[in-house]
């Protein structure tokens, strides 16, 4: 048990300088494009923020993979190792968020970053029990424990996540301004909508919830854009209101393309790697189709506010000033993301942008890659070296279990979905 009075705080401080190093290093592209078009500027700060979101997993699981290769106890004590090195990571993003918005308050970016980082952590920490206490073998534990993760994903998926955020007060009753936006576009479209919100926070953006028929506006958006904008925008979201039912089982579907996760103990105790092998290929074909479903809808939404707009080239407009708010690539760094291309959107709308079309981005900065492999190769470091090292622990004298502690299983997060603008 002493071992653990070194490995927290060195996984926490770890976890935090590597993820403060690797965005540092990952921002000098863009730093250096002060005076460049926006559009230059947001394909080269995409392989960064692309980075730094996944390397808030990477670095954790590369920290206490190391670890366990070398330390085997650490398998007994994962969930406190890996939640040091999570909290130390998600610190570590806190100065590229800042300085990415830098012309938004300070203390309430901390906020919105605070209450992001504690809802997706409260989720991730959900599943992450549901692994911890899944047995090794199918039984009679396994289905309650199966029952109670989907209970509460779909009651997330069906309200619980919109409680939270007006729990948080991210939620605002929407403006008169906005109200009667909402209310004009949706009785001219005859699409009923339940309840409309604000969303505090730096991003101009909007969601929809086809599983509750609500809509989100940010603030940051309201300001932005005038309301004919407002009102093409509010229509695109409408668009997906009007989705049918089918549509709306894939999108659930798609929610749970992390779930397979949830029976890693029983899979690998009764396939060994091949059962780690067979959970990821089939997370990837869902997510797969999630997205290629996503990007069908995105499509249909764009040509629905087209049809909508008040003013020719509104929701053009309205495009492009989020886009550049926001400071996202005009071109993705593939066809294969949830949403079109910018210049692609813009060109189905009826406008040709005054500019040409825009290299697509690197899909994330060279750091990140090799972050992202180093995973993959400590994964298979830690089923093979231990074997071929006797099953002893590759430092000396290391011991090979802690005392009183439970054995455990590796995570993964389970992602909220959300339909955005």
């Amino acid at each position: 048990m002493t071992q653990l009075l070194w490995q927290i705080p060195a996984l926490f401080l770890g976890a935090f300088a590597l993820a403060f190093a690797t965005n540092w290093l990952s921002l000098i592209p863009w730093r250096r494009t002060g005076s460049a078009h926006w559009t230059e500027r947001a394909r080269l700060l995409w392989p960064a923020r692309v980075s730094a979101t996944s390397n808030t997993l990477v670095i954790p699981a590369v920290l206490y993979l190391t670890l366990k290769l070398c330390y085997p106890q650490a398998a007994g004590a994962w969930f406190l190792l890996v939640v040091a090195a999570l909290l130390g990571a998600i610190l570590g993003t806190l100065s590229m968020n800042r300085e990415i918005f830098a012309g938004y308050d300070s203390r309430r970016l901390l906020q919105h970053l605070a209450a992001f980082w504690v809802l997706h952590l409260g989720i991730w920490l959900f599943f992450l029990g549901g692994v911890a206490l899944m047995p090794e073998e199918f039984g009679w534990v396994t289905l309650p424990i199966i029952i109670i993760i989907l209970a509460f994903h779909f009651f997330w998926q069906y309200g619980l996540n919109l409680k939270f955020l007006r729990l948080v007060k991210l939620l605002k009753p929407a403006t008169p301004r906005l109200v009667q936006i909402v209310q004009q576009t949706s009785s001219k479209m005859r699409v009923q909508v339940k309840e409309v919100w604000m969303l505090e926070g730096p991003m101009a953006q909007a969601y929809a919830f086809p599983t509750t028929n609500v809509l989100l506006f940010s603030n940051r958006l309201l300001e932005l854009c005038d309301d004919a904008e407002v009102s093409s925008i509010c229509a695109h979201e409408l668009g997906h209101l009007t989705e049918s039912k089918t549509t709306l089982a894939g999108r659930l579907l798609g929610s749970l393309a992390i779930f397979p996760w949830l029976l890693i103990k029983p899979a690998m105790n009764y396939l060994g790697f091949f059962g780690l092998v067979l959970i990821a290929v089939l997370m990837f074909v869902v997510l797969r189709f999630s997205r290629s479903l996503s990007l069908r809808m995105e499509k249909r939404a764009d040509q629905i506010a087209k049809e909508n707009e008040l003013d020719d080239g509104a929701y053009a407009q309205a495009l492009e000033k989020v886009y550049r708010e926001n400071l996202l690539p005009a071109v993705n760094p593939t066809n294969k993301q949830t949403h079109p291309h910018l210049y692609d959107r813009l060109l189905a709308a009826g406008v040709t942008p005054d500019y040409p079309r825009p290299k697509a981005p690197a899909k994330q900065t060279r750091m990140g890659m090799v972050m992202a492999m180093g995973v993959g190769f400590l994964v298979a470091a830690n089923f093979i070296l231990p074997s071929l090292h006797g099953g002893k622990p590759l430092i000396a004298n290391a011991p090979t279990s802690y005392t009183n502690s439970p054995p455990l299983q590796n995570p993964d997060p389970q992602p909220i979905r959300l339909l955005s603008f």
